[in-house]
């Protein structure tokens, strides 16, 4: 899981959650950094999770460039501030949840099941 936010203690928290969860995470601190590590290694990502609103370039900018690169993967957005306008945008963009970034901590991991499928942070069988 790749999760792409501005504020390095949203990273902080949010990478210890989903590790706790069981999820090998991924963090950057920039839209750009996440899309120079998708296009090194584009199969390595299995979602990318990102803040709407970055200095540069926009969560859902990087969700439509996502989509251009890799358009089956799973894009969720979080925001402080969600509205009927960014649900739409996010739709057109092939973003699968846009999700309120004052509750994320606690809506992210049922979220990522329901997208990745209940076995994705499981580890391997005998390992």
């Amino acid at each position: 899981v790749m999760f792409v936010d501005d504020d390095e203690l949203m990273r902080l928290m949010v990478e210890r959650l989903l590790e706790r969860e069981g999820y090998e995470v991924r963090c950057c601190s920039s839209a750009d950094e996440a899309l120079a590590l998708v296009r090194a290694a584009p199969a390595a990502v299995d979602l990318v999770l990102t803040d709407f609103n970055m200095p540069g370039r926009s969560g859902l900018e990087l969700a439509r460039d996502l989509a251009r690169l890799r358009p089956a993967l799973p894009v969720l957005i979080c925001s402080g501030y969600i509205d009927d306008d960014l649900c739409l945008q996010a739709d057109q963009a092939g973003v699968r949840r846009v999700l309120a970034k004052e509750h994320l901590l606690e809506a992210l991991p049922m979220a990522l099941r329901k997208v990745l499928g209940p076995a994705a942070a499981e580890p391997a069988a005998g390992g």
